[in-house]
């Protein structure tokens, strides 16, 4: 065979392997990172999404709450102020809908516009709406808020215990409020989102559509995408039918064919260069990210090319896989600690309680929650500083720590001036001497600002369950169980602060004064 004509028939071959190659390339490595990367921000766009309707619903939910702390709504309720339309509530259509209920959640009083029926809000039975409102604790005020379906329209509602102007007193009703989500709201809520999207009812045929609250679960990048809404009560409501910023990749382009046909022309010439300096390199590379891949776990790439640049590439490659290995690590850990203290943080705390109660439910081995409150902590904020506060949160920090060293113990911030010590394999003779000694040390502590004549003194609540007890026996929960600690702790406050309860799963011991 002539060489010109072997050389030629070499050179189509080359070509056709290439262009294969680059198609595998193209199909097995760049489109799904190309669509990774497509759906991690479309992911990130239905979270915006999501955001600015959670935004909304916060917003209508402090407006109930401040229209639920007002004295007429509770002489309204008590019945020492009965004309009807004698309430300071109407907010013209602004709101479409405002319910006052009783503790019975019983309808009271309602103003609402005539042309949206609400016949669930409207009814006698108070079942349903009850599924709605928040707890009705009696000392502090409570809200609830979500998207509400009412004679076939969707609605955002906030629930709120009406209470007292000065908030002490919130055993006596709720108050509700609802506001249509229409094309004002769909359209506010795509100049704030940023997204070109439209709203529609749904139907029974949409329930299989992913919902909107469930980002996470969408698993292929889409141009357009119809995601499903449901009410408080779990019903479909509202599909908004979204159109992505960022779209995946069409198929192949003409750009893509004149290149296929240029390369042709080059390989004629440089087809063994290629070859032996640059296919196979990238091929090993190639193989090694799809094992990666498969793998989910990051192997440095070799850099045993001949090329200086390929070898720079795989060495910056395996730089950036380091970094961003380092990086996750770091943000999972700044996710689960506390800015301010440095302790674990609320989320943490959870975590670890879940994982100790299932072995206390397998082994019996026992369980302790320390609730430690910072007596009168906010009056001391108000008038000492944020800085002085932020210093005196540190430093109580520090002592909780300094007292949970040994394994099995987490001290932790669970929010504002209140913090939780996990202890396991407990005894009550050592929580309670554990307890007088943070107490002792809290109250030792040095603060810098002047003007500071008493010691710091802490309310601590304790529930503990005795190693060798059976929880599931005894009827508990880890809920349950913090509950328990904090209605501890709600006792030592009611009985004027500055010392212990222990509550025992098996015995309950009264209250100890240090």
């Amino acid at each position: 065979m002539p060489l010109k004509r072997l050389a030629l028939l070499f050179s189509l071959a080359l070509v056709l392997v290439m262009a294969l190659g680059y198609l595998l390339l193209r199909n097995l490595v760049i489109l799904p990172y190309v669509n990774d990367e497509v759906l991690a921000t479309q992911q990130q766009e239905v979270r915006g999404l999501m955001f600015q309707i959670e935004a909304r619903q916060q917003a209508l939910a402090l407006l109930a709450q401040d229209m639920a702390s007002d004295d007429h709504l509770m002489a309204y309720l008590s019945g020492r102020q009965v004309q009807h339309g004698a309430l300071p509530l109407r907010q013209g259509f602004t709101v479409q809908g405002l319910f006052l209920y009783d503790a019975t959640l019983t309808l009271r009083y309602q103003d609402r516009d005539p042309q949206f029926p609400m016949p669930m809000l409207l009814s006698d039975d108070p079942f349903q709406r009850a599924k709605l409102m928040p707890m009705l604790d009696p000392h502090h005020p409570r809200a609830s808020m979500g998207v509400l379906l009412q004679g076939g329209l969707p609605f955002l509602y906030a629930a709120a215990t009406v209470c007292s102007a000065m908030g002490d007193d919130c055993g006596h009703g709720y108050l509700m409020i609802v506001r249509r989500m229409g094309e004002d709201f769909r359209d506010r809520l795509a100049q704030t989102s940023g997204l070109n999207f439209t709203i529609r009812p749904a139907t029974l045929e949409d329930d299989g559509l992913p919902e909107l609250l469930a980002s996470d679960q969408l698993v292929r990048p889409k141009a357009e995408r119809d995601l499903l809404v449901r009410d408080a009560l779990g019903r479909p409501t509202l599909v908004m039918e979204l159109s992505h910023t960022t779209r995946p990749p069409n198929s192949i382009t003409r750009y893509e064919w004149l290149t296929f046909v240029a390369l042709a022309v080059m390989l004629v010439v440089v087809n063994l260069i290629i070859g032996q300096m640059l296919v196979r390199p990238m091929e090993r590379g190639v193989a090694q990210i799809r094992a990666m891949e498969r793998n989910q776990q990051f192997r440095p790439l070799g850099n045993g090319a001949n090329i200086t640049e390929f070898r720079q590439l795989a060495n910056a490659f395996n730089s950036l896989m380091r970094m961003l290995a380092q990086q996750r690590e770091q943000l999972s850990q700044l996710a689960r600690t506390d800015a301010l203290t440095g302790l674990p943080n609320r989320r943490a705390m959870e975590e670890f309680l879940d994982e100790e109660w299932r072995r206390l439910c397998r082994h019996q081995r026992g369980l302790a929650l320390m609730m430690v409150d910072i007596d009168h902590f906010k009056q001391f904020n108000d008038h000492f500083g944020h800085g002085t506060g932020d210093e005196v949160l540190a430093k109580v920090a520090r002592v909780l720590e300094s007292v949970t060293r040994r394994g099995g113990e987490l001290a932790s911030r669970w929010g504002g001036e209140e913090f939780v010590l996990a202890i396991t394999e407990p005894k009550r003779d050592e929580l309670e001497r554990l307890a007088e000694v943070v107490a002792q040390r809290i109250g030792q502590l040095p603060i810098s600002a002047s003007g500071i004549s008493q010691r710091l003194t802490v309310s601590i609540g304790i529930a503990f369950v005795p190693a060798g007890q059976d929880p599931v026996a005894l009827g508990l929960n880890l809920n349950e169980m913090m509950e328990q600690a904090d209605r501890a702790l709600y006792r030592v406050k009611s009985a004027g602060r500055d010392g212990i309860e222990l509550w025992c799963g098996c015995d309950t011991m009264g209250p100890h004064r240090p």
